[in-house]
């Protein structure tokens, strides 16, 4: 007795290889038969004839840490056909955490929305709070460097001693035994941006040691984006971990068209024997926090140190004349001040005073506030604490595009597990938490074929779950785990945008997870049944 059989749909196996017209059979949260399935008893038949039958979407790099346990459903997750996630990405994550660091942890890596208590220390008590929500995706999670870090060294703004290096690897190791699938950094962000390459390396050995995955978000995306490729480049061969960069692109005008260049040059390592390859969203916009856009002298220390420097007459007399001018060497996702403010979206503050300005173009910010776009900015992140949240339109289309193609290219979505209503509906959040697979398969691959609907789906599947060591998803074969996408290839696309985020995509009709369905017709069924991914 089978629990689930689809009838007559495209099975498409997520490897790459043509699909099939055939039947597929569900038992005990399995794959069970591949095949014609007519005469098989079996609880529950669905009609998939003239849909895509596929395993379900694997999002290996989120931002879902704390969103999963406000809502554990994963609504704009799983209603683009996601059935797991990645969460501890870009050197942000939740744990380990000192009691006493709980709070400025919080605040360091504002991105992370979700008003939840953090009762948790180890990143073992993490995943099992994981767990115990019970959420609708399966969950797997990278211990992220920068909790690491300021778990060893607090927040000081320099890099490691070299026993300081040594703690921060056994804590990665620690960590990669509670069931990690590797380790992330964040070169941007405060205190991943205080290390150094030994540092770097040395954190990527400790989860090569337990066949994890090294994953930075890079130190430069802009003019200095080869720089950073490099240093990467330099990670992976001395430390031989598998590594992946993080939404690969060119920010800011002066960096647009080197996109290929540094896609090229990844390409290379890998011929050179370097288990690298590189991910991006199909967006030409990100999100991150307002205050990256600070130079680094800005952002020393913990996140009260930093409004305090912020109030200081003379530190915003030299970041106003920086901001205006230029200076400090420093390029952020805009590349050099002085900076195209209408580039800038708000999508998310800290305070109720200032809620007026969610969804606001910087440029409205300042006229709403009677101040320049500089001056605005400074004060918007003194008045929420630097707890507000930004769209940033930096990239270029064609350099997006050529990424895409790139045979070492996969698709994440770099987004938040988010839903229409309650605490998780508020603010403009980028349209990719709820768009981004049904973007791809619709837009780039049916639309304007820069793949076959094969290969579209393979870079969605079994590639993410190659790269995240994830063994038995990603693949329509007997005796794996039942994740599986049922979508109507004509009609998948995303409706989320930049005004309207919190819009679910079309053309999805059903979506399984261990084998339950989660999602039917557009609706979700308010099951539970994901599983947290530990390593093994």
């Amino acid at each position: 007795m089978l629990d689930l059989v689809f009838v007559g749909g495209e099975v498409i196996d997520g490897t790459g290889r043509p699909g099939i017209r055939a039947d597929l059979g569900v038992r005990d949260g399995r794959i069970a038969a591949i095949g014609d399935l007519s005469g098989v008893e079996c609880r529950e038949r669905v009609d998939a004839r003239g849909k895509v039958v596929c395993p379900g979407f694997i999002d290996m790099h989120t931002h879902s840490d704390l969103t999963l346990l406000v809502n554990p459903r994963a609504e704009s997750m799983v209603h683009q056909g996601v059935t797991t996630l990645v969460v501890g990405n870009c050197g942000m994550g939740v744990a380990p955490v000192r009691p006493e660091l709980r709070g400025p942890l919080r605040q360091a890596f504002a991105f992370l929305t979700g008003d939840v208590e953090w009762t948790w220390e180890s990143f073992a008590s993490y995943l099992d709070c994981l767990a115990a929500a019970r959420p609708s995706v399966n969950v797997g999670a990278l211990v992220s460097h920068g909790a690491v870090r300021a778990h060893v060294m607090s927040f000081d703004e320099r890099e490691a001693l070299p026993e300081e290096r040594s703690a921060i690897a056994a804590e990665i190791r620690q960590a990669m035994a509670e069931g990690a699938l590797g380790v992330s950094t964040g070169l941007i962000y405060n205190p991943s941006m205080f290390a150094d390459t030994e540092e770097l390396v040395a954190v990527s050995r400790a989860a090569a040691e337990g066949n994890g995955v090294y994953t930075t978000h890079m130190r430069h995306e802009g003019v200095q984006l080869m720089e950073a490729v490099e240093e990467a480049l330099e990670v992976a061969r001395r430390s031989g971990a598998r590594t992946e960069i993080c939404h690969l692109k060119a920010s800011g005008k002066a960096a647009w068209g080197r996109a290929a260049e540094a896609a090229e040059r990844i390409r290379q390592a890998r011929e050179e024997g370097n288990d690298i390859a590189f991910d991006l969203y199909p967006y030409t916009a990100g999100s991150t926090m307002l205050s990256t856009l600070l130079p680094q002298w800005a952002l020393r220390g913990t996140t009260d140190e930093i409004v305090a420097r912020l109030r200081d007459p003379a530190a915003i007399a030299r970041l106003l004349h920086e901001l205006r001018h230029g200076g400090s060497g420093y390029h952020s996702g805009l590349g050099a001040p002085p900076y195209e403010w209408e580039r800038v979206l708000i999508t998310s503050v800290g305070s109720e005073m200032n809620r007026g300005f969610e969804g606001k173009e910087m440029p409205e910010v300042a006229r709403m506030m009677g101040a320049t776009p500089e001056e605005a900015f400074l004060r918007l992140l003194v008045d929420d604490h630097l707890q507000v949240n930004m769209v940033i339109h930096s990239q270029c289309e064609e350099d997006m595009r050529g990424l895409l193609k790139h045979p070492l290219a996969l698709v994440i979505t770099d987004g938040l597990a988010f839903a229409p209503y309650g605490p998780l509906g508020r603010g403009r959040p980028h349209p990719r938490s709820y768009g981004t697979f049904p973007r791809f398969l619709g837009r780039y691959v049916r639309d304007e074929g820069l793949h076959s609907l094969e290969e579209g789906i393979r870079r969605v599947t079994s590639g993410p779950a190659a790269r995240m060591g994830i063994t038995d998803r990603g693949i329509l074969r007997e005796g794996l785990a039942a994740d599986i996408v049922v979508f109507d290839p004509a009609a998948i696309r995303d409706t989320a945008t930049y005004t309207e985020p919190h819009q679910y995509p079309e053309g999805i009709d059903l979506v399984v997870v261990n084998g339950e369905i989660v999602v039917r017709d557009g609706e979700h069924t308010g099951a539970g049944p994901g599983q947290v991914l530990r390593k093994k």
